[in-house]
């Protein structure tokens, strides 16, 4: 398995796509999700783009360490994985949690990328608009609840109205997914600790490439106004928000998700 050890930790990714290609391409993922998640983007982009996914310190085939998490310490080590990879100049698709990694990368290691799709995310800090109470509640730990039953409760809440209901069959290829390599609970709760500390908001205005957000209109996680709050911040920063989709809009609606990012990156950042 192709891993980098950033700091003592071992980070897994993969590399999918030509090797020519003329665009390289950074999937990063959200709070206690793994590579699985782009299941509905990954064949697509790497017919396009040399795509490279990887698990996040805490989850998947990446090593589950205790103690601090951070959005600085993940962003290092997705800057560990570009450098073995090779490649600078890369196009970072963050989604939630992977929004605030990319954030964090734009500033710390700007040489390394060349524009940023940050969906379904926020600045975080004093000015985040909150969850709802119940969609806190249903991504809590509960004591005692088996795993699948905590990954049930949170994925209830992560789509618009009636779209599970809809479509069973995809719900049940998601958990098993999340199944195979469950997430323990330090590690979701060494996510969770750093996405409660995501604070960029006075430093977004530094942030000096192409930018394209993707809210979601009816996302019970991270609320649509924060999408447009930190597009409001990031200069030249350009926003879409999707219709009628929950937070997981890249699993909802992937035709749609996947033309914007298509576009914005074949559009060398315009949309």
């Amino acid at each position: 398995m192709p891993t980098v050890n950033v700091d003592g930790v071992n980070i897994y990714y993969e590399v999918h796509g030509p090797k020519n290609a003329s665009k390289t391409l950074l999937l990063i993922e959200g709070l206690g999700y793994a590579k699985w998640m782009w299941f509905k983007q990954l064949p697509e982009f790497a017919s396009l783009y040399r795509t490279i996914i990887m698990d996040n310190r805490g989850v998947g085939e990446s090593d589950k360490p205790q103690g601090d998490y951070s959005m600085a310490t993940m962003a290092r080590d997705a800057a560990g994985v570009l450098r073995t990879i090779g490649v600078t100049g890369v196009y970072v698709l963050g989604v939630s949690m992977g929004g605030f990694i990319a954030q964090e990368m734009a500033l710390a290691y700007p040489h390394l990328v060349k524009g940023m799709i940050l969906a379904v995310t926020s600045m975080g800090g004093a000015n985040h608009v909150p969850a709802p109470a119940s969609t806190i509640e249903a991504m809590t730990p509960v004591p005692g609840l088996s795993p699948e039953g905590q990954i049930r409760r949170g994925m209830a809440v992560a789509v618009s109205p009636g779209y599970w209901e809809r479509h069973p069959a995809e719900m049940e290829q998601i958990i098993r997914s999340r199944l195979e390599k469950p997430t323990p609970l330090h590690a979701y709760l060494g996510q969770l600790a750093a996405v409660a500390r995501h604070d960029t908001e006075n430093r977004l205005g530094k942030i000096n490439v192409p930018v394209l957000v993707i809210g979601a209109e009816l996302d019970a996680v991270v609320p649509v106004e924060n999408c447009q709050r930190l597009a409001g911040l990031i200069p030249g920063a350009r926003i879409t928000i999707v219709p009628g989709a929950g937070h997981l809009v890249f699993i909802e609606k992937p035709d749609f998700f996947n033309s914007l990012v298509i576009s914005f990156i074949d559009g060398n950042g315009e949309v």
